[in-house]
């Protein structure tokens, strides 16, 4: 008794959910100028198949085409007739009563249209997980408490600072680190530098998480209370990227430290959405604000450029941001996911009042470690040789008293040592103990402290120089070491010739005879060479002087007459040459035996 009751049974009209079979008559709205046989085919399955296949292979594909250039290769591909034309391949499409038309091609493409797999097909898998993915899961949920979970990220900021040393000079843009906690979106660590993105920042980053806030915010000039920044200690799990955390240097952080760190896959920021649109909002609340921020990526013509206007050193910049953390973690969230427990506590959603709240009634995560131990384990480590000329480590060389007691050095049994070290101090390497909890400084020997005042990447340079400076005097000493050679053989080929010569032109000596009188031919070359050698000082000009006679026995007088025959001078020099060949011969022999 409704008026509804006379209604048409529309429900029970056409096929929902079935297509229908072919016939000959075509199906669907007949054209409004046109005659309805002369327009458009039936659709069945090879023409279907053909569809599917058109949109597979030409519309999702990284280029990009548009469904109409689908549809246009569609129909030069198998709805036409291809001839040659002066040597030209060309087609020549069907009458349109034997082709598809596009308002078919397009509806069967809505009807089977997968919206992820186009998605993924025409730009890729990772745009897709980063924009269109489905948002149903929250990261507050998965989390137990404060500490449970920090989120890591660092960015390059978008203004440009002056020198310390002088304001006239820009340095750049800094990079900014920021560590949040997941639960209750407080700022854990903060730090600003120009160090990175690498391990240097998230080590200076981690060394920010455990320092006390207060005398930090100190070294800026801010004065802050303790309960306006508490947050000290290790989380339980850190998650950031692989470009700063993973490898060698984080498994200290994992083996010695109690931290678990989760790496995000490459270009999915949407896994640590907290901390990156923490680098957004900042962005729009200060970037106006800052002399030489960054407008626009490009200028446009007459612009100024932004660069020049730069006023800010890193510690003025570094001031202001701290000042943001401060109001960050006192602001009121709108959008923060209140729990149950934290709605039925009247918990007012800011950090700072939540992660009260949760160090009262939530588990703490924390890891709590002397600081220096902490920074011990933040190091990166290599591999350093143990010598004799001490702890050998990229070309430099290092000693410490343990080392020297213990006999390293002497024939060491120990080939190589695990050690700590600053990239910004070259003058002491740190060796850690296995688990990480003490160690021995080893400082910069003598024969090294050429490299005291370099940082490491100035060290290594030095060392790669030189290797490349030796790599080509040794392709140059091979040269070298040719001529050496063709030398020495050439003078000994002289020499050969020589003796040859001579042995032939004198008479044949035995080998006794050859051997017996080495000492008198000694003396007889030594005296000989000594007429050679001696310096002739003056030779050009007249010497004047008496020359006073040699005398055998000092006890003669000087009015002594020698012997008949014999010039005094002569019988002088041949009683010392005796004597010097006497002498020769008795040092000869007590050399042979």
């Amino acid at each position: 008794m409704t008026k509804n009751a006379l209604l048409l049974d529309y429900n029970n009209c056409g096929h929902p959910g079935k297509n229908r079979k072919s016939t000959e008559i075509k199906r669907g709205r007949p054209p409004k100028y046109r005659d309805p046989d002369k327009v458009g085919i039936n659709i069945g399955k090879a023409e279907l198949n053909l569809f599917r296949l058109v949109i597979d292979t030409k519309y999702r594909t990284k280029q990009k085409p548009t469904l109409t250039d689908a549809y246009n290769y569609l129909l030069d591909t198998y709805f036409s007739t291809p001839y040659t034309e002066n040597g030209e391949k060309k087609v020549k499409r069907w009458g349109k009563d034997r082709r598809p038309t596009y308002t078919q091609f397009r509806y069967w493409y809505l009807k089977e249209k997968d919206e992820k797999q186009d998605y993924i097909d025409r730009h890729s898998e990772r745009e897709f997980n980063l924009k269109l993915r489905e948002l149903l899961g929250d990261s507050t949920s998965k989390v137990s408490g404060p500490g449970s979970e920090y989120q890591v990220d660092a960015t390059i900021a978008d203004v440009y600072l002056v020198s310390s040393l002088d304001r006239t000079k820009i340095i750049g843009r800094p990079i900014v680190y920021v560590a949040i906690d997941t639960y209750s979106r407080m700022v854990a660590g903060i730090y600003v530098g120009l160090e990175g993105p690498s391990w240097v920042g998230a080590m200076m980053l981690i060394d920010n998480i455990v320092d006390d806030k207060v005398a930090f915010c100190s070294k800026y000039d801010i004065r802050i209370s303790e309960e306006e920044w508490p947050c000290q200690g290790l989380p339980e799990r850190i998650i950031a990227d692989g470009g700063e955390m993973e490898g060698l240097n984080a498994d200290n952080l994992i083996n010695n430290l109690n931290v678990e760190v989760d790496i995000t896959p490459p270009y999915r920021g949407d896994l640590k959405g907290i901390v990156e649109r923490h680098f957004r909002t900042v962005n729009d609340r200060i970037k106006h604000m800052l002399p030489g921020a960054i407008d626009r990526e490009y200028r446009q013509r007459c612009e100024e450029d932004h660069r020049l206007k730069a006023e800010l050193t890193v510690k003025e910049f570094t001031g202001l941001m701290i000042r943001d953390v401060i109001w960050h973690n006192k602001h009121v969230m709108t959008k923060y996911p209140l729990s149950t427990e934290l709605h039925a506590s009247g918990v007012i959603p800011k950090p700072i009042v939540i992660w009260r709240w949760g160090m009262e009634n939530k588990k703490g995560c924390f890891h709590s470690f002397p600081r220096e131990i902490v920074r011990l384990n933040l190091l990166p480590r290599a591999k350093a040789s143990i010598l004799r000329q001490g702890i050998k480590f990229e070309g430099r060389y290092y000693s410490f008293e343990k080392a020297l007691a213990e006999g390293w050095f002497i024939n060491p049994k120990r080939r190589s040592e695990v050690i700590a070290y600053d990239p910004r101090d070259i003058s002491v390497v740190y060796l850690p103990t296995k688990d990480g909890k003490s160690f021995s400084v080893a400082n910069l020997l003598e024969k090294s402290e050429d490299y005291a005042n370099l940082y490491w990447e100035e060290a290594r340079f030095h060392s790669e120089l030189l290797a490349e400076r030796l790599e080509d005097a040794i392709d140059e000493e091979s040269q070298n070491n040719a001529d050496h050679d063709m030398a020495t053989r050439a003078i000994l080929k002289s020499a050969k010739k020589e003796t040859d010569k001579q042995k032939k032109t004198k008479p044949k000596t035995s080998k006794a005879q050859r051997t017996k009188n080495i000492s008198t031919n000694r003396a007889d070359e030594k005296s000989q060479r000594r007429e050679e050698e001696q310096f002739n000082l003056g030779a050009a000009q007249p010497k004047s002087g008496e020359v006073i006679p040699f005398l055998v026995n000092n006890s003669e007088s000087s009015n002594h007459i020698p012997s008949r025959g014999i010039d005094p001078e002569t019988s002088a020099k041949r009683s010392m040459l005796e004597m010097m060949e006497k002498r020769i011969e008795e040092k000869f022999r007590k050399d042979i035996e």
